[in-house]
């Protein structure tokens, strides 16, 4: 073993020292030799990639994104990750101006921040592909796919291309609420939901791919405790997600008016019917939806961020058994959720 061999060994114990501790050198190996693929940097995945590279779990980034095109989303998005390339402009009031080149992508911007994050990780790798273009040769060197403001139809795409123990994982944070949908695949074990008096233990089904999970209409995506609708963060997910296939983009800014017409005339009424009396599709909770829609809010990112990197830790270093299938967050409550998103059965 030569010194430098030697040297990087002890750091890696030193930094690493705590995780070791708790759950062992091998689920730690495990952990640096998996790589997650990061597709759109965004203030909820930006948590989740600092929790995992803390952890010593190798980024990729895919975000092509173009700065000059995006200041207004960096510039209202909480991360730390390009924080550094905000500066005062004293030419506008005292608000925020980029420090990068209109043309530098955002992968580029968030990369030597994600590098001074964890050295002991190198460098960290750019992906230049738009998420239309990722191949399967390329897709099967990740063990995570962590995916953030991308189509639906993107999604399914991607999910397609898939190795069948590659872990997909669909997240993004809307004003006080937050949803992650995880697709582990069928080679993990499930942890067991539990019961009100937490005595109950049902068997969970087995994995639920992406595209089944997206397909659930709402009124069906029920259980013993939602007997109504699914839980409102992941009802005001679905809603977002239903309307960016419509419009088929990430809006910057949504469109009120046209949202709470397409849900509540056209969607809504397709999908699930029963529901147009619910409180949650009126047109003042679909107004309210539409203007927070695009807004990331600090703590809400960091609580989900938090949450989702737990799981993805555990489905990598096999030391506890992951949630199945969604992780939730709803600001107005802080209140956390892990909920089966599956049909209910008639």
């Amino acid at each position: 073993m030569t010194a430098t061999t030697t040297a990087t060994t002890r750091s890696e114990s030193d930094v690493y020292d705590r995780q070791i501790r708790l759950w062992g050198a091998e689920a730690q190996a495990k952990m640096s030799q998996a790589k997650v693929l990061y597709i759109n940097i965004t203030g909820v995945s930006s948590e989740i990639l600092k929790n995992l590279v803390l952890a010593g779990i190798r980024p990729s980034i895919c975000d092509v994104r173009k700065v000059g095109e995006n200041e207004s989303f960096l510039k209202q998005t909480p991360s730390f990750f390009w924080a550094p390339f905000l500066d005062e402009d004293s030419d506008n009031g005292g608000g925020k101006r980029l420090k990068r080149d209109a043309d530098t992508t955002i992968a580029q911007l968030v990369q030597p921040s994600i590098e001074e994050l964890n050295p002991l990780l190198g460098d960290c790798e750019l992906v230049t592909n738009p998420i239309s273009e990722l191949t399967e040769e390329l897709l099967k060197s990740y063990s995570v796919i962590v995916a953030s403001h991308v189509l639906p139809s993107e999604i399914m795409a991607l999910k397609a291309k898939l190795q069948p123990a590659t872990k997909l994982l669909w997240v993004d944070s809307f004003g006080m609420h937050s949803s992650c949908w995880m697709d582990f695949g069928e080679c993990h074990t499930y942890r067991p939901e539990q019961g009100k008096e937490l005595l109950d233990p049902i068997t969970l089904t087995p994995n639920i791919p992406v595209s089944q999970m997206y397909d659930i209409p709402l009124h069906l995506a029920v259980n013993r405790f939602h007997k109504q609708t699914p839980p409102p963060s992941l009802v005001k997910h679905k809603t977002l997600l239903a309307y960016v296939d419509h419009i088929q983009q990430w809006p910057k800014n949504l469109d009120t008016e046209d949202f709470v017409k397409y849900i509540r005339e056209t969607w809504l009424p397709a999908t699930s019917p029963d529901l147009l009396e619910n409180p949650l599709f009126q047109p003042e909770a679909l107004k309210e939806l539409a203007m927070q829609g695009t807004a990331e809010l600090i703590p809400v990112c960091s609580v989900l961020g938090g949450m989702v990197g737990n799981e993805i830790i555990k489905a990598v270093s096999g030391k506890g058994a992951p949630a199945n299938n969604t992780v939730l967050f709803d600001g107005t409550t802080c209140k956390g959720w892990y909920f089966l998103l599956q049909e209910k059965k008639k």
